[in-house]
């Protein structure tokens, strides 16, 4: 499924929860972690090789590297060594939109530039996901169709009971036509998979005020360890900051399988 899951760390701490999750993740796909962390060229790496060498002791895994890449391009880094055939495990840390304008977000840079799924650990994540139920959010036909393969792969691959919900809120925009129309979609997209790995699908249509809001709260309320959300990177900042997706991240004790659907806008 994977060959490697890249954990980028700050060294700040020597285990957070994006490692609990390639941990998980690791043993069940057979993939080696390789904890990583980006820093200038021309600095001196030693005391951050040391320190990566001591945070490898306290990952689970039988494959477990460390690695200082050499990059004033944080995002095009960890994408590097992430490859095609990798997953990103990457934090994401809760930031008021002035921060995130002034400091950056690689989460969101990272969305902007990637084609494959990246999975966002928020905050308030726990460190040990069970990561045996997933919430899947379909917010319109196309995330339906990107999602819902990737769901089956991975609910038969690593042993998740997905859920699918969409949100409608009332008076924003939709990319369904009606509640009605997002209820057929979501029902045909549950029995695809029903059929699919041959259990029961349960699915809802939820009215809320917030999509965020309301994902964080069905995944609670449900037991989701993982969160599948489609995104639609675009090139203009402010959208970015307020993707769904990474707005779910910071809030949800579950992390975030970000699938980008469309780099077209």
């Amino acid at each position: 499924m994977y060959n490697r899951i890249v954990v980028p760390l700050d060294l700040s701490t020597p285990h957070p929860a994006a490692v609990g999750y390639a941990e998980v993740l690791a043993d069940r796909c057979g993939a080696g972690i390789r904890l990583v962390t980006v820093s200038s060229p021309g600095l001196d790496h030693e005391a951050d090789e040391e320190m990566l060498a001591k945070l490898t002791d306290y990952v689970a895994g039988d494959d477990v590297t460390g690695e200082v890449l050499d990059s004033n391009d944080v995002s095009g880094a960890v994408l590097d060594a992430t490859g095609d055939d990798g997953l990103l495990c990457l934090e994401t840390r809760a930031r008021g939109p002035l921060s995130a304008l002034v400091l950056g977000s690689v989460a969101a840079d990272v969305i902007r530039r990637t084609g494959h799924p990246v999975l966002l650990v928020g905050p308030s994540a726990r460190p040990d996901p069970p990561l045996e139920r997933m919430l899947v959010c379909i917010d319109g036909p196309d995330a339906a169709d990107a999602l819902i393969p990737i769901a089956a792969d991975w609910a038969r691959r690593l042993r998740l009971w997905p859920r699918l919900v969409t949100v409608w809120v009332p008076g924003a925009p939709h990319r369904f036509e009606d509640p009605e129309a997002a209820a057929d979609r979501v029902q045909r997209s549950a029995d695809e998979l029903a059929s699919d790995l041959h259990v029961d699908i349960d699915w809802e249509v939820i009215r809320a005020t917030t999509a965020s809001g309301a994902i964080v709260e069905d995944a609670t309320r449900h037991l989701a360890s993982l969160i599948v959300v489609a995104v639609r990177p675009h090139r203009h900042f402010q959208r970015a900051l307020g993707s769904v997706a990474i707005a779910v991240a910071h809030a949800a004790e579950a992390g975030v399988l970000a699938v980008p659907i469309d780099r077209r806008s």
